[in-house]
């Protein structure tokens, strides 16, 4: 069983994380990583723990202080202290990863983006919120670049719409720039999250010592983040999966639209489809890599054959074992699965997004995951 600690870490927004107390005697429950999203942690701390002080200070102080979770000399997780939700004698642990600072921030100033790279824009959201007094959480962001640009120069786009029978009417706006300015970016963080969907790509927060320091690194990949781990057996029923995963039937469809690079009536569009003597039912999903309408029907045609009628597979509860090490398993892998089950089969591949770990129970995990749409 691994030996778990658990510390206290200050905050000032100077680049540093410092860590100002250890041994804390707290309860961590989970600790939650997710893909695209920040991690989170759970747990409790007692009237005795929350009282106490360094420097004159409470350690405990919202948006101030940083639990780390450690293990066998290794950081399992780590966040920011949010909020205490108070239970009796109790107080409930709300902790954030740190990639959860942008969620709720405004942009504070205005900047312009033509022809520029979204992970480009991930990359400036970061820099613009550290280099703000008292910002600077020393967050590092992986330099990947992608081949998708947004924005374009400033234009009026002016167009006749049908708003009722017989009635027409000029519709014109203003088309250009992809913008972050202070009076319309309230959130960066759902600017974060719908870049992340449009272009796509996925993004993972790592925390890891950097000799006596804590490092948090944001690691990016395009159009998507891990690696299919073939070599292993994977997720198999009755060995390594401690109880059958939880199966549901996909909604049913028969046709898929793609939208492609491009906004508006630009988008690049592909479809395609199955004539199947069934009512017609169709999907639309975004993927801005692809750039011609024969990529776009190909995709289509690949993503309805993977996932029309299939089942969906949302969370596998795994023991550590040779088939899938725990230690290797990172977000966004691909792992073979294979359970054979009263009234169905599930056989293919599964991509982690999201893990669930409990301190002290080294030897089992709760992942979620999605179907791989690739044979």
């Amino acid at each position: 069983m691994d030996d778990w600690n658990y510390l206290a870490a200050r905050i000032v927004g100077d680049g540093s994380i410092e860590v100002v107390e250890t041994d804390l005697d707290i309860d961590i429950t989970s600790i939650a990583g997710n893909l695209s999203a920040p991690p989170t942690m759970s747990g409790t701390i007692t009237n005795e723990i929350k009282r106490l002080k360094k420097d004159g200070r409470p350690i405990f102080e919202p948006w101030n202080t940083a639990i780390l979770a450690e293990a066998d000399g290794q950081l399992r997780g780590g966040g920011i202290y949010r909020k205490p939700t108070f239970n009796g004698s109790e107080w409930e642990l709300d902790i954030v990863g740190f990639s959860g600072y942008p969620q709720g921030m405004m942009y504070d100033g205005a900047q312009y983006f033509v022809e520029v790279d979204p992970l480009d824009i991930f990359r400036h959201i970061w820099t613009h919120l550290q280099s703000q007094p008292n910002g600077n959480l020393g967050v590092t962001v992986d330099q990947l670049k992608s081949p998708v640009r947004v924005g374009k120069e400033l234009e009026q786009v002016q167009f006749t719409a049908e708003t009722s029978p017989g009635v027409s009417e000029v519709v014109s706006f203003e088309a250009g720039p992809k913008k972050l300015n202070w009076y319309d970016t309230t959130d960066l963080g759902k600017e974060i999250d719908d870049y992340a969907k449009s272009t796509p790509f996925d993004w993972r927060e790592d925390v890891a010592w950097r000799g006596d320091e804590v490092g948090v690194h944001i690691a990016l990949g395009y159009p998507t983040i891990g690696t299919r781990r073939s070599h292993l057996t994977g997720f198999v029923l009755g060995t390594n999966l401690a109880t059958e995963p939880s199966v549901a039937q996909a909604d049913y469809v028969n046709g898929l639209h793609v939208l492609g690079a491009g906004e508006g009536r630009d988008a690049v569009r592909g479809y395609a489809g199955v004539a199947d003597g069934r009512l017609r039912r169709v999907k639309v999903v975004e993927d801005k890599t692809k750039k011609s309408k024969t990529a776009a029907n190909a995709y289509a045609a690949e993503v309805l054959a993977a996932t029309r009628g299939q089942l969906t597979i949302d969370t596998l509860d795994v023991y550590d074992h040779p088939n899938a090490p725990l230690q290797g398993i990172q977000l966004g892998d691909e792992y073979p699965i294979f359970a054979e089950m009263d009234w169905a089969t599930v056989d293919g591949y599964v991509r982690v997004v999201g893990r669930a770990d409990t301190p002290g129970k080294s030897d089992m995990t709760t992942l979620t995951v999605i179907r791989s749409t690739t044979p």
